[in-house]
């Protein structure tokens, strides 16, 4: 597909201005609209944190496509490094790039007679309001898992698993498996409570489903970072979403990434 309009996504800083200025400059060189509405692709300037906020903004529409350019530290999900610019300005004009369909996370949340979705790229961290210690019951699909105790859990998906996660010891998932991965904060190590300590993998079409039972049913969500409080929460069904974002690569190569963003 010839990308013909855009759409630059910046968080403020001088670095990611000065990157704006430069795309600017050499999409009017390609023939390439940048535009503010009505566009094809949507590219963040910054962090990993950055393409989180845009496509959060977009509110995960499938329609587009979105890629990034990484200012960032690491950038797993930024895509196109400082140096490889003049590459990615190449495969817009020869159309050589490639669009990967990633899943996002569903979560619908039921308290009392409501019940609402939201939708997360990396990760969901849930919490007892206040961040104390508290009780899960979890099932998977109808099955109960446990009657987890300490200060939540955490599921990220497949491209999530590099994030939060690692940074607690769950695996990171290199493969095009579709996933989700369940994995514990801080969880209580005693006798009364005799429960998972590390990550377990799911694969798509399995659920979750989370009751809190602990002194407060009213809950912390943290999705993708962005925390919000909910009351009287029943039940939390996690899935992998049908939904799909599309993003925009140039090369397809998962170990090849992993050992240049993460141990070269």
């Amino acid at each position: 597909m010839k990308i013909k309009s855009v759409c630059l996504y910046d968080n403020s800083s001088e670095a990611s201005k000065k990157i704006r200025e430069k795309l600017e400059k050499e999409f009017c060189h390609l023939g390439i609209r940048v535009e503010d509405k009505d566009y094809q692709l949507a590219i963040a300037i910054g962090g990993d944190g950055t393409f989180l906020k845009m496509i959060s903004f977009h509110q995960f529409h499938s329609s587009l496509i979105y890629t990034g350019i990484n200012l960032g530290r690491i950038g797993m999900l930024q895509e196109i490094e400082e140096s490889d610019m003049d590459l990615f300005f190449t495969s817009l004009k020869n159309d050589s790039y490639l669009i990967k369909k990633v899943p996002l996370l569903e979560i619908n949340v039921t308290t009392g007679k409501n019940r609402v979705k939201y939708y997360c790229l990396n990760e969901v961290v849930i919490r007892e309001d206040g961040l104390r210690t508290t009780t899960f019951d979890i099932f998977t699909n109808q099955s109960k898992l446990e009657t987890f105790v300490g200060d939540g859990v955490l599921v990220s998906s497949s491209i999530g698993s590099s994030a939060y996660n690692a940074s607690l010891g769950g695996s990171i998932i290199l493969s095009d498996m579709d996933t989700m991965q369940l994995t514990p904060l801080a969880p209580v190590r005693a006798n009364l409570h005799h429960h998972f300590f590390n990550s377990l993998i799911f694969l798509e079409r399995e659920m979750l489903k989370i009751y809190p039972k602990g002194r407060s049913n009213h809950l912390i969500l943290s999705l993708d970072g962005n925390s919000i409080r909910i009351e009287a929460v029943e039940e939390i069904e996690i899935k992998i979403s049908d939904k799909r974002i599309q993003k925009l690569v140039l090369f397809d190569d998962k170990i090849s990434k992993f050992r240049k963003k993460l141990i070269d």
